[in-house]
Formats: structure tokens, sequence, C-alpha cells
């Protein structure tokens, strides 16, 4: 009996276990993954704000020395912040930029970039300038004011898309192992557990069999104060009574049997 409770418990627990992993690593894939996206589009940010300042000192006041310490300036922070940097006018012309294959192909792509800026400053580009650099990216822009306060140039910084697929594999191991672990405490506490139930079920079952045998003088002993302790004491007052007809029954017949042998006078 203990043994088929306990696959019966397991058997729940496994599916309980199979669902939640089911369920869980595609949530917490996608909270992983917007996570991701949201710290490396505030790490691009912040990038531009860094080279804001810079940027708009050598645009404003165009000289060799200053365009020379800007073509410095901004490969090296491309380089070193593993981005594609890209200045252009507010009318699609490239101005600078790390990398870029076809000025044509630029323009294209920066007019759309431009078009939803100027709709929205902080309009999602992600995936604009894909077809540029040949591989799915992120980027954040923002414009440039000359020193009216208008908007004279727009700066791009964009990142490939973070490659999440391996991080996804650690993850879906995290919650695997932790998923294991969870099964391998509820099996111990399900083993014990199915103790309490079993051994006063086996020994309502064996009290059972001594009443179908006709011995109604055995009891279950068991004590506590719950279902299987009610249906115990109920057991057990069944077979009070079934005792006491039966010693009715008895006492019945030999009265009779008595009664038969004695002769009338």
């Amino acid at each position: 009996m203990r043994k088929r409770v306990i696959r019966n418990l397991l058997s729940g627990a496994l599916c309980v276990v199979l669902a939640s992993f089911i369920i869980l690593t595609p949530v917490f894939f996608i909270s992983f993954r917007a996570n991701a996206i949201s710290e490396l589009t505030n790490e691009m940010y912040d990038s531009i704000n860094h080279i804001k300042p810079l940027a708009q000192m050598s645009l404003s006041f165009r000289t060799s020395k200053m365009d020379k310490l800007f073509n410095e300036s901004m490969s090296q922070f491309s380089y070193f912040s593993n981005s594609n940097i890209l200045f252009m006018d507010t009318y699609g012309n490239v101005i600078w930029a790390n990398n870029i294959s076809s000025v044509d192909t630029m323009k294209k792509y920066s007019q759309k970039a431009l078009e939803a800026m100027g709709s929205n400053p902080n309009a999602d580009l992600t995936g604009v300038f894909d077809d540029v650099y040949g591989e799915k990216t992120i980027t954040v822009g923002e414009f440039l004011k000359n020193e009216a306060g208008e908007n004279m140039w727009a700066v791009f910084c964009s990142k490939p898309l973070p490659t999440l697929m391996e991080q996804y594999k650690y993850v879906i191991y995290e919650i695997l192992l932790i998923e294991i672990i969870t099964l391998t405490f509820a099996s111990m506490f399900m083993f014990l557990f199915s103790r309490s139930i079993t051994r006063p079920l086996k020994n309502i079952n064996n009290t059972l069999k001594e009443f179908a045998k006709g011995n109604f003088e055995k009891r279950v002993v068991y004590n506590q104060n719950n279902e299987i302790g009610e249906l115990a004491l109920n057991i057990n007052q069944m077979a009070d009574s079934i005792s006491s007809l039966e010693k009715m029954r008895q006492d019945f017949v030999s009265d009779i049997s008595h009664e038969l042998r004695t002769p009338m006078t």
C-alpha cells in the first residue's frame, strides 16, 4: 500500500515540477532578456552623454586640430566600448562613422531614425541599422544642439543585440537544478508523510481482516485527532456493536438450545 501511495504522490509532484518548469522557463527568459536589453540601453545612453560635450564643441568649432581630436577620441571610444558610433546632420548627411560600408545605405536608414526621433526623442530604434551593420542591433540616439539651442546634428550609438542563447542555457540549467533539488526534498517529505498515512491504514486493514474471520475483539489502535483517527474510532465503535450483537445472538441460540433440550412439563 505504501509503495502505491508514494508512487502516486511522486507522480503528482513530478507533474507539478514539469508544469512549473515549462511555464516558468519562458517567463524567466523573457524577463532576463528584457532586463539585459534595458541594461544595455542605459549603458549606451551613458556612452552618448559621455561623448556629447566633445562632439558638440567639435562640430560647432570646426578646426583641423579639433577634427583630429574628435576623430581620435571617437575611434578610441567606439573601440573600447564595442559600439558603432554615427554622427550626422539633420538632413541625413553622414559626418562621422567608425563602421560604414555604404554612405547611401547609411543615409537611407538614418533618415528613418531621424524621423522617428523627430516625433519621439526616446523612440525605439532597435533594428533600424541591422542592414547597415549586417547583424541584429540595438540603437539609441540623441540630437545635438548648436549654440542657439537648435537641433543641428544627431549621434547614434549601436551595439549588437545581446547573444542570449548561452545565457538562456544557464538560466534553464539553474531552473532545472532548482526543480531537481525541490523534487528531492519533496520526495523525502512525501516518504515520511506517506508513512503517517499508510501505517494506520495498514492497521485498519489488518483489523478488518480479523473482523472477516469472526474475531471482533480486535481493535484499531490510533489516537490522532484527524480524519483517520475518526475512521478508526468509528470502526472500533462498529466492532463494539457487532460484538454486542454477536453476544446477543450467541445467548439467544444458547437459550433456544437449552429450551429445546429441556422436556416440557
